[in-house]
C-alpha cells in the first residue's frame, strides 16, 4: 500500500480554521460572562472540540486571552497618530482622538463592561500598554508638535478618555458619544495653556 501522501496546507489550514473558532467561542463567552467566569471546558464546547484542543492552540491562560483580545479587536475603530494627519491645532487633534477612542470604547463594550484587568493580572498585563499607548497619543495630540502639557493633564485627559468615564457619560447619564467627546475636550481645554487654547480657536 503506499504510503498516503501529506498535504501539509491542507492540514495548516484545518488548524486555523480551528483556532479562528476557538477564538470565535472565546470572544462571544467574554462577553457574554467575562473572561474570569470562562473556563477552557466552556470554550471547547461552545467550538466544539475537544478540551485538549484547546490547550494546543493556548497551552496558558495568558495565550488565551492575548489572542482573544486581539480577535475581538480586530475589526474595532483604529486609534492612532494617523488621526492627526487632518488636524494643525492641539485641540482639534485632541477631539479627533477621543471622537476615536469613544468610537472603540462602543465597539468594545462587550468586554470592556466586565472591567476584569482591574483584579486580573493576566489580563491587566496585557491591556497596561494599551492605556499606555493612549497616553502618549494624548500627550502627543495636545502638545501638537509644541511643548507637551504637564502630566496632571496628561493624566486627566487619559481618565476622562477611559472606559469608565464614556460608560458614565454614555450609558449612566445617557449623552451621546459625540456629546460625551465635546465634555471631554472642553474639559481638558480648561488645563491648557491661554497660548495653546489661543492657538486652537
Amino acid at each position: 500500500m503506499a504510503p498516503r501522501r501529506y498535504d501539509a496546507p491542507k492540514r495548516a489550514q484545518m488548524q486555523e480554521t480551528t483556532r479562528l473558532r476557538i477564538l470565535d467561542a472565546t470572544a462571544a463567552l467574554h462577553a457574554e460572562k467575562g473572561a474570569i467566569a470562562t473556563s477552557y471546558a466552556d470554550i471547547a464546547a461552545r467550538a466544539d472540540v475537544a478540551v485538549p484542543t484547546v490547550y494546543k492552540h493556548f497551552p496558558d491562560r495568558a495565550a488565551l486571552l492575548q489572542g482573544c483580545t486581539s480577535h475581538a479587536a480586530r475589526e474595532a475603530p483604529p486609534v492612532g497618530a494617523e488621526i492627526f494627519a487632518a488636524h494643525a491645532q492641539p485641540l482639534d487633534r485632541f477631539a479627533a482622538l477621543v471622537r476615536a477612542i469613544y468610537a472603540r470604547h462602543a465597539y468594545m463594550e462587550p468586554w470592556l463592561q466586565w472591567a476584569e484587568h482591574r483584579v486580573d493580572p493576566v489580563l491587566s498585563a496585557i491591556v497596561a500598554p494599551m492605556e499606555r499607548e493612549v497616553a502618549e497619543l494624548i500627550g502627543e495630540a495636545l502638545s501638537g508638535g509644541r511643548r507637551r502639557p504637564g502630566k496632571p493633564a496628561v493624566a486627566l485627559a487619559a481618565a476622562l478618555c477611559a472606559y469608565p468615564a464614556w460608560e458614565t457619560m454614555v450609558r449612566q447619564q445617557g449623552l451621546s458619544s459625540r456629546e460625551a467627546a465635546r465634555a471631554t475636550v472642553a474639559s481638558v481645554a480648561a488645563l491648557l495653556p491661554t497660548t495653546e487654547k489661543r492657538a486652537s480657536r
